[in-house]
């Protein structure tokens, strides 16, 4: 029998027990004088209770890690300083970069790194483009729910928070009062750590558990994020000698920067680390033989002339891309895989190093080029808009337009936005900037996404809804159904809290057509314009 007095291993709660059994693994926890029994079972449902967004995490979906090669030093430093011995000012690793200069895909290297050694507690992957997961509350509770399945010793601490604190995954709470997501840090996640840490309860206990938080600029509330810095930062200095540390990437923001003095935390900034020499590396690996293969006229090319792109030409390609990987990879697509131009791989790559390459000339350039197809501003405006991203055929419901006229308009503008072929899977922008490119006027000129549009979305919603009905059962939904129910009212108030032009003109003028009609409803009607504007809160209720 183990030494009743090894840390986490008595038993003497059953000593006078008989036919006490337990089934699979069980780990045994007290907590306030209270003896938890804790099994898989138990974690399992205790993520149930927590509801994490599940695409937000670094092992959801196909985010890219760094080509071999690349990054090198920046990865170095950040495993130095994971492996470092924990002090009071080293608790958090803030990487900065600017659009474009790989701050997921290092945050996303680094997540399967500390997983594949056991030392990853969670990870959380911001985005502006997914409701779900631009929310600082969906953040806290989806590590929790990690941190559970990481350290089971931890599991009993947040359910006994959950049971205690009901308002800790209320949403309305943080409408109101920003100290209530100090308490969800504390009581779901610093917390439990330092309590399962305690009783000997956390595995290899001489390295730090690592948490990943990606895309902090990405939060919709700024307040949200400075309160989580300055609550973790707060604990850690209470906790210095705690092995736990958060690897934060971020845009440069000065709301965020002014939350944290520089010696209170290790800072790097991602832009000082790009060299052209793992440019050059990334380019290489891009048109690899095994790549290039694929091309018949790229075999032919080669078998004439030689190798393409020779040395020069790739050095030239990594100069040209002023050390952001989101240009190269741009670049790259162009090269390879762009079809409406009827140019070769070979044609094309002259023509790319003859590009002014930065995001806005590479959007406005892609738009240009596919302006003219029909309902393609109204595709992309939905896109923009969205509240969740939906699929290729659900986005075509939700329109009403046939769904081969959406992959006509999305099949030429893959290098900034993602279709993918598994219609299960949402259509999304490649990168958060495009997002803020349509929304700024003086940036996205004639391609600019006015927040009237909301409008359009609006009615949408209101036609799904008339067609389904928001009281039908949740099995018989499309999922063009079952968003519309949930986002109707956000879309008519984004509309009416948003839209800087004249509320009725605006509605006026939608009615009147000038908004894109429906393929096979036609245009909106003055009499559920003026319910909507004059005699309704919400539009499900003219449903």
């Amino acid at each position: 029998m183990d030494d009743d007095s090894a840390p986490g291993r008595s038993c003497h709660h059953f000593s006078n027990a008989r036919n006490v059994r337990f089934y699979g693994p069980t780990t045994f926890n007290t907590v306030g004088g209270n003896i938890g029994i804790l099994n898989h079972h138990s974690v399992a449902e205790l993520r149930v209770q927590l509801r994490p967004i599940l695409d937000a995490t670094h092992d959801a979906g196909d985010r890219k890690i760094c080509t071999r090669g690349t990054r090198n030093l920046m990865l170095r430093s950040i495993t130095t300083w994971a492996n470092s011995e924990v002090g009071p000012n080293n608790h958090l690793f803030v990487l900065t970069g600017c659009v474009g200069s790989g701050k997921t895909t290092v945050s996303q290297t680094i997540s399967v790194h500390f997983q594949r050694g056991s030392r990853l507690g969670g990870s959380w992957f911001f985005s502006k483009q997914s409701g779900n997961r631009s929310k600082m509350e969906n953040c806290v509770a989806t590590l929790a729910s990690q941190l559970a399945t990481a350290v089971p010793g931890t599991a009993p601490c947040i359910k006994q928070a959950l049971n205690s604190q009901s308002q800790l995954l209320d949403p309305t709470t943080y409408m109101h009062n920003q100290t209530s997501l100090s308490d969800q840090l504390l009581s779901l996640l610093l917390t439990p750590f330092k309590t399962a840490f305690e009783r000997g309860d956390v595995p290899n206990r001489r390295l730090p558990l690592i948490i990943v938080v990606d895309g902090l600029d990405e939060c919709e509330e700024t307040s949200q994020v400075q309160v989580f810095l300055t609550t973790i930062l707060g604990f850690f200095q209470k906790n210095p000698t705690l092995p736990l540390r958060f690897f934060l990437a971020t845009r440069i923001d000065p709301h965020i920067e002014r939350t944290y003095s520089k010696e209170k935390v290790v800072q790097n900034d991602l832009d000082s680390h790009g060299s052209q020499e793992e440019m050059y590396i990334f380019f290489e690996e891009s048109f690899s033989q095994e790549v290039l293969n694929r091309d018949r006229v790229i075999q032919a090319f080669v078998k004439q002339y030689g190798p393409w792109p020779n040395p020069h030409l790739l050095r030239s390609l990594s100069n040209h891309t002023k050390g952001s990987f989101l240009l190269a990879a741009r670049m790259v697509h162009y090269i390879l895989d762009e079809a409406d131009d009827n140019l070769t791989p070979i044609e094309r790559l002259p023509r790319a190093l003859k590009m002014e390459l930065n995001l806005d000339e590479l959007y406005m350039q892609t738009f240009s080029r596919h302006q003219n197809l029909p309902r393609f501003f109204e595709i992309i405006s939905a896109i923009t808009l969205l509240i969740i991203p939906l699929s290729t055929s659900a986005l075509a419901d939700f329109l009403d337009i046939s769904t081969y006229r959406v992959v006509h308009v999305l099949q030429g503008m893959q290098s900034v936005i993602e279709a993918p072929p598994d219609d299960s899977k949402p259509v999304k922008f490649c990168h958060a900037s495009l997002r803020a490119f349509c929304r700024t006027e003086n940036r996205s000129r004639q391609f600019y996404v006015s927040p009237a549009h909301h409008l359009q979305l609006a009615y949408c919603c209101f036609l799904q809804n008339v067609r389904c009905g928001p009281m039908s059962s949740p099995h018989e939904r499309t999922p063009a159904n079952a968003y519309s129910i949930a986002n109707c009212t956000v879309h008519w108030h984004s509309f009416l809290e948003e839209c800087e032009e004249d509320i009725a003109s605006e509605i006026e003028s939608f009615s009147k057509g000038k908004g894109p009609p429906s393929e096979s409803k036609g245009c909106l009607d003055m009499p559920f314009c003026r319910r909507c504007l004059f005699g309704s809160s919400s539009i499900l209720d003219l449903a």
